[in-house]
């Protein structure tokens, strides 16, 4: 059997490993089978019939234990449209795990950890890097000797302070052992936006074209959405991203993000950021009226709130409670956000509105006020957050509020 993935990103697809399952786990949460199946049906909805090519959903770490191996045994039995990735340590033991886990999905792979630097072989796997290597190439072997079909992915642990020689010398020699996709992992979110272009620009020309090379890109300095980019820009098209940015420590880059930033306006994107080949990234558009939905219902069921500055997801995106914008919205707004997401403007009181808001917002509830009367709702609205210590009058409030001063 092909692996659909590979074969998309040799055609200049793009393919999101999906990890908020797995490594949004290290933010201390945590998701049930049930709740997994659900996002990952829905996050491969997104692409219209097309998921096979371009997600893969990191199901889970099989050796947590007896529930997380079954809330992955749900997902094989219930998710058919796009992949799932078990995660293991470099272990045997491990790698039989995910192979059982996954023997009802119809598009399976394992992945393994491997460290990239002789300090992380010694720390993690008590060995040299040469031994640590030669198990990871033994582990291929055997994973590919019990199922042929089943693709094997390495993450290459602290691979930006790795020796460029012994790197891409592992990924050729895993390549033709049968490796699917070397991660190259910024574990501690180290790189910076300089370091990344020329580092991945000779990676690339270190190893064979028969290797496919993939990111896994933490967000501790904050540069992880602009660090992907320039991989993206450097050819690379297979990328790490979680919902709500959500992973260990600060955490990876936002699918919504990504998911917006590559398939909204592609015609521009090359100009914008460099990205070769805008329209072959994905095979049919992507629904993205979909994308606020999903984030809140990841957000609901983890109980991560949003917040209103959050990019593309955040409320602030369409709330107004300022009398410039509310003239005219899109003069305020990078995109037209009922347009691209679906999302209707939201005017909101609080301390700042203007007259014409306050306005606006009485008679959408149905009052009308003389401009005597609008002068008196505004002394009263200017104060009630400073007393009330909440910035947005919230809707029962300001009826009342309306009610008072319609009948004095």
């Amino acid at each position: 059997m092909k692996d659909l993935i590979v074969e998309s990103t040799r055609q200049g697809g793009v393919v999101y490993w999906e990890e908020v399952a797995r490594d949004g786990a290290q933010s201390k949460t945590i998701m049930s089978g049930t709740e997994r199946v659900n996002i990952a049906n829905k996050h491969a909805n997104l692409f219209n019939g097309t998921a096979h090519k371009h997600l893969i959903f990191a199901a889970g770490f099989p050796s947590v234990g007896k529930n997380e191996m079954e809330a992955i045994v749900e997902l094989s039995e219930k998710v058919d449209s796009c992949y799932l990735a078990t995660h293991g340590r470099p272990t045997r033991r491990d790698m039989d795990l995910g192979l059982k886990a996954l023997e009802k999905a119809k598009y399976g792979r394992v992945s393994f950890l491997l460290p990239a630097t002789e300090q992380k072989a010694q720390r993690i796997m008590k060995c040299s890097l040469d031994d640590a290597f030669s198990q990871g190439l033994d582990l291929i072997k055997y994973v590919k000797d019990k199922n042929p079909d089943m693709p094997v992915d390495i993450a290459l642990m602290d691979s930006p302070v790795a020796k460029m020689d012994r790197l891409s010398g592992f990924i050729n020699a895993a390549t033709e052992e049968g490796l699917s996709i070397a991660k190259i992992c910024d574990t501690r979110g180290i790189f910076y936006p300089n370091q990344v272009f020329p580092f991945f620009e000779e990676l690339i020309k270190s190893v064979s074209n028969e290797a496919t090379l993939g990111i896994h890109f933490h967000n501790d300095l904050g540069f992880g959405l602009s660090n992907t980019l320039k991989v993206l820009e450097a050819g690379l098209r297979m990328i790490s991203t979680s919902w709500l940015g959500l992973g260990e420590r600060a955490g990876l880059v936002p699918t919504e993000q990504l998911l917006f930033l590559l398939s909204n306006e592609r015609n521009l994107l090359f100009e914008r950021t460099g990205i070769q080949s805008a329209k072959a990234l994905f095979s049919k558009e992507i629904n993205l009226k979909g994308l606020v939905g999903l984030a809140k219902e990841v957000s609901d069921m983890l109980n991560i709130p949003i917040r209103s500055t959050d990019p593309i997801i955040g409320s602030g995106l369409t709330s107004i409670s300022t009398g410039l914008p509310f003239g005219n919205p899109i003069e305020f707004q990078p995109f037209d956000p009922e347009k691209t997401l679906g999302l209707k403007q939201d005017v909101v009181i609080t301390h700042l509105a203007s007259k014409k808001v306050i306005d606006y917002v009485a008679k959408q509830n149905g009052f009308i006020f003389l401009p005597n009367q609008l002068k008196v709702l505004m002394e009263i609205i200017k104060n009630k957050p400073y007393d009330s210590k909440k910035p947005i009058v919230e809707k029962d409030e300001l009826i009342n509020i309306f009610n008072m001063v319609k009948n004095r």
